[in-house]
C-alpha cells in the first residue's frame, strides 16, 4: 500500500499548497526570531576556524538541512555570508523564513538552477563572501553529503568548514530532514570542525574521497553537538 502524505495531497491544489508553505515558513520564521534574540549560544571551534567565523576570510560552511537554524550565528557580521537554498517546495518554505530575517540567499541545487547559482557563488567568493550550503539538500536522504559542495570547493578554492548545531530541547518536524525547532529559551551549541581544503580532483574517485572525508567530519560533529551540554556560562566561545 502506498504511503499517504498530506503534503502530496495538498500539492495537487495550488491554493492549499501555498497555504501550507506560508504556514510552515511562518512557524520557522517566528522560531528563528525567538532563537535570534532569546537563546544562549555556545560556540566551540578550533583556532584555525576563527578567521572564517569572524568574516575575515571566506569559506563554504557545511550544514545539515534540518539544522538550518544554525545560520543565525555562523558568521559575524551576517553581511559576510550568503545561504544556498534549493528551488524545491521545502526550500521555498525555508527561503521565505530566512528572507524575512534579512539574510541574503542564493537559489539553486544540482537539479535546478545549478549553473546560475554556481556563477553567483563564484562571484561571491571573489568578493570575499562566505556561503552556507546544506550538505543533504534538497531532498535527502537525511545527513547524506552530496558531491555538489565538493565541486563548489574545487571551483571556488574556498575551504569547507563543517558545522553542526543542536539545542538542548527541541521538537523535530515531520519532513524528511527532521527540521529542528528549538524550544523557547533553550541553549544551543555550535560545533565547528577543522577547515577542509580541497584541491582540483584528478578523478571521480578522488572527489568521492573528499566527499567521504566531509561526511565523516559532519557525522562526528553531529554526534558531539547532540551530546555536548557542559554546564558553563552562556554566550561563550571555546577555542580548541
Amino acid at each position: 500500500m502506498a504511503k499517504f502524505r498530506l503534503r502530496d495531497l495538498m500539492s495537487r491544489y495550488p491554493v492549499l499548497d501555498q497555504l501550507r508553505i506560508g504556514f510552515l515558513s511562518d512557524c520557522i520564521f517566528y522560531n528563528l526570531c525567538a532563537m535570534d534574540h532569546n537563546f544562549n549560544i555556545l560556540k566551540v571551534y578550533p583556532d584555525s576556524v576563527r578567521p572564517y567565523i569572524e568574516g575575515e576570510q571566506p569559506a563554504i560552511f557545511a550544514l545539515d538541512h534540518g539544522r538550518l537554524s544554525g545560520v543565525l550565528k555562523i558568521v559575524n557580521p551576517r553581511s559576510k555570508f550568503k545561504i544556498l537554498i534549493s528551488h524545491s517546495r521545502d526550500g521555498e518554505i525555508i527561503a521565505r523564513a530566512i528572507n524575512k530575517m534579512g539574510f541574503s540567499i542564493v537559489r539553486g541545487s544540482s537539479k535546478k538552477g545549478a549553473v546560475q547559482a554556481t556563477k553567483q557563488i563564484l562571484t561571491l567568493a571573489r568578493e570575499g563572501c562566505s556561503v552556507v550550503v546544506t550538505v543533504d539538500g534538497p531532498r535527502g536522504p537525511i545527513h547524506e553529503v552530496k558531491s555538489g559542495i565538493v565541486r563548489l570547493a574545487e571551483m571556488t578554492g574556498l575551504p569547507i568548514v563543517p558545522l553542526a548545531c543542536s539545542a538542548r530541547h527541541f521538537t523535530q518536524m515531520w519532513g524528511w530532514d527532521k527540521f529542528m525547532l528549538a524550544h523557547l529559551g533553550t541553549p544551543e551549541v555550535y560545533l565547528y570542525g577543522e577547515p577542509i581544503f580541497i584541491g582540483r580532483a584528478r578523478s571521480e574517485e578522488e572527489r568521492e574521497q573528499n566527499r567521504q572525508r566531509l561526511s565523516d567530519a559532519m557525522e562526528a560533529l553531529r554526534f558531539y553537538s547532540d551530546d555536548l551540554w557542559p554546564s558553563i556560562g552562556v554566550k561563550q566561545e571555546i577555542h580548541c
